[in-house]
């Protein structure tokens, strides 16, 4: 996330502006609560006036944010970054977005028309899929999108910078399961065309790599895995053990917890880097299976569960048991009864969905707990249990 002092002290420094008039611009802007970038965007040219910014300054601040290759980079890719956590990553409002955001962009690239172009507000499936979403809004708006009352209008275009969006969502896409999509291939009157009139063409049972051969292994080894976990007993081997302070890498102290954006973001930064560095054009279903196969295959999870008392309760899990078995087992050993969460850090992750297999969190996970209705938040585990 781009912020609003970096933004603002980058264009002193390369326009000749005194720092010192910038710091208190900065300060204004801060106490109204601009404190990232591309909130300016949302600043009237009123407003900008009651703040006391000149005009020059105005205006280059649009421009940094308009045409600054690195700050438009960072602010979509912060922007994108926002969707996933805001929407939930894996959730149907996500993918439902990414989808329309694909079509939308590869429309722009394939058609002239210009009904493409606008997208109605109030549209009732543009609504559901991205109008809803003010973040997704800000993305739109950042590809180039202006708004004019009811529309959304498109004002950029670039097509190189249009297939680069259109990269980037695929990714996303991919990741989520969800089909990518390419522009619609335009017409070239220069192109060869072949057309054959044999209709008994046969059909190609299989090639070298095909994808649903690949899919057809991951299925055979995946349900030969099930087959083992259902036929292995796992005893829960209960541990408690106390741990010096802080000496567990997630701990936290009870009510002393704030997410941290900035890892949310350098952790997709870092994903993005390295599938940019990997080679273009692979088979994804491919890759899946050669990781498959090379992954030692674990059927059993190791979970700890840390307590503000520095106690940590240990339990064995079979990958095919779920949260609600976990919280059932943590609850089994408290000294009281009362509503509790469980949740991983940094960011802070709830678990929420009691359906949720433990083996999305195999071989081993971490977890701290959290009283949230208790008359006494400083009993937790069994007594006995501590002797």
């Amino acid at each position: 996330m781009v912020k609003t002092r970096d933004l603002l002290l980058k264009i002193a420094q390369e326009n000749s502006i005194p720092q010192g008039k910038i710091l208190e611009i900065i300060q204004k802007l801060e106490e109204e609560w601009y404190t990232d970038a591309e909130h300016l965007r949302e600043i009237t040219e009123t407003q900008w006036k009651t703040l006391g910014v000149p005009a020059r300054l105005f205006g280059l601040i649009h421009k940094y944010l308009n045409d600054d290759p690195m700050f438009a980079d960072k602010l979509r890719e912060s922007t994108l970054a926002k969707l996933i956590t805001t929407l939930g990553p894996g959730s149907s409002d996500l993918k439902s977005c990414i989808s329309v955001l694909q079509q939308i962009i590869c429309n722009l690239i394939s058609y002239q028309d210009p009904k493409y172009k606008i997208l109605k507000l109030t549209n009732a499936k543009f609504n559901l899929a991205i109008g809803r979403h003010i973040i997704a809004l800000e993305y739109l708006k950042l590809i180039g999108f202006v708004q004019r009352g009811q529309d959304l209008q498109m004002t950029n275009n670039n097509e190189e910078f249009l297939l680069k969006n259109l990269d980037e969502i695929n990714e996303i896409a991919e990741n989520l399961g969800i089909s990518i999509r390419l522009p619609a291939e335009k017409f070239n009157p220069f192109k060869a065309c072949i057309s054959t009139t044999n209709f008994q063409t046969p059909k190609i049972e299989s090639r070298e790599n095909d994808p649903n051969k690949f899919t057809a292994e991951i299925e055979r080894i995946n349900k030969q895995r099930e087959e083992v976990v259902k036929k292995i007993r796992v005893d829960r081997n209960r541990k408690v053990q106390r741990i010096e302070r802080n000496a567990m890498v997630g701990v936290v102290e009870e009510g002393n917890f704030q997410e941290d954006d900035e890892i949310i973001r350098k952790n997709i930064q870092s994903i993005i880097v390295q599938r940019e560095n990997s080679m273009s054009f692979q088979n994804k279903r491919k890759i899946e299976l050669e990781k498959l196969r090379s992954q030692e295959f674990i059927a059993v999870v190791v979970v700890k569960v840390k307590f503000p008392d520095d106690f940590v309760l240990e339990g064995s899990f079979s990958i095919n048991e779920n949260v609600e078995d976990l919280y059932r087992f943590v609850e089994e050993n408290l000294e009281v009864r009362g509503k509790f969460e469980l949740f991983s850090i940094p960011p802070k992750v709830v678990l929420k969905n009691m359906q949720e297999q433990l083996k999305n969190y195999s071989p081993a996970v971490v977890f701290n707990f959290l009283w949230c209705e208790n008359p006494n938040p400083g009993v937790y585990l069994k007594r006995s249990l501590l002797c």
